[in-house]
C-alpha cells in the first residue's frame, strides 16, 4: 500500500529531515511512504488557501483514501489509527494531507474520507511532519505485533 503525505510548505531540512527519515526508514513493505510538498502561497489568506488547495487536489486521484489532518478533526488513539491504515480496513492507497497555515478550502475537506486531529493543539508544520512519520511507523508496528508500541 502506498502512503503519500501531501504537505504545504518547504521541504524539510536539517534536524527535521533527519527525524522524518529515521522513522521513514523503519517503515517496511508492503507500505511504501512518499512525501510531496506544495509551496506555501503568499498573499491574501483566502487566495492562498484556495491556491494551495488546488495544488493539493492535483496530487489526489479518485481511487485513493484521503485523510485530512486538521485540529478540528476527530481525535483517534494509536490503535484506531493503525486499524484505519490496516489492509483489512482499506484496500486503497492512502493520502494524508497537511494543509497550509490557513488550512484548506471546502474542496479538500469535501474530498477527505476522514478528517483527523493529531492533537487539539496547533503545531508548526515541522512538528506535525515528524509526529506523523512516527505515528505511521507506530501504526505499522502495532499491526505487525512489534513491541515498539506498549499497551
Amino acid at each position: 500500500m502506498k502512503i503519500t503525505i501531501l504537505s504545504v510548505g518547504k521541504k524539510p531540512r536539517g534536524a527535521e529531515l533527519e527525524l522524518i527519515d529515521e522513522y521513514a526508514k523503519r517503515i517496511q513493505k508492503p507500505w511504501i511512504l512518499e512525501w510531496k510538498f506544495v509551496p506555501h502561497q503568499p498573499g491574501d489568506v483566502q487566495k492562498a488557501k484556495q491556491d494551495e488547495s488546488s495544488k493539493l487536489l492535483e496530487y489526489i486521484s479518485d481511487n485513493e483514501f484521503v485523510v485530512l489532518l486538521d485540529e478540528r478533526g476527530k481525535s483517534v488513539n494509536n490503535m484506531q489509527l493503525a486499524e484505519m491504515l490496516s489492509p483489512e480496513s482499506t484496500n486503497q492507497d492512502v493520502v494524508l494531507v497537511i494543509g497550509g497555515a490557513y488550512g484548506v478550502d471546502e474542496r479538500v475537506q469535501a474530498r477527505a474520507d476522514k478528517v483527523l486531529s493529531l492533537s487539539g493543539l496547533v503545531f508548526p508544520h515541522k512538528i506535525v511532519r515528524i509526529v506523523l512519520a512516527e505515528q505511521l511507523y507506530r501504526s505499522q508496528a502495532i499491526l505487525q505485533g512489534h513491541p515498539y508500541h506498549h499497551q
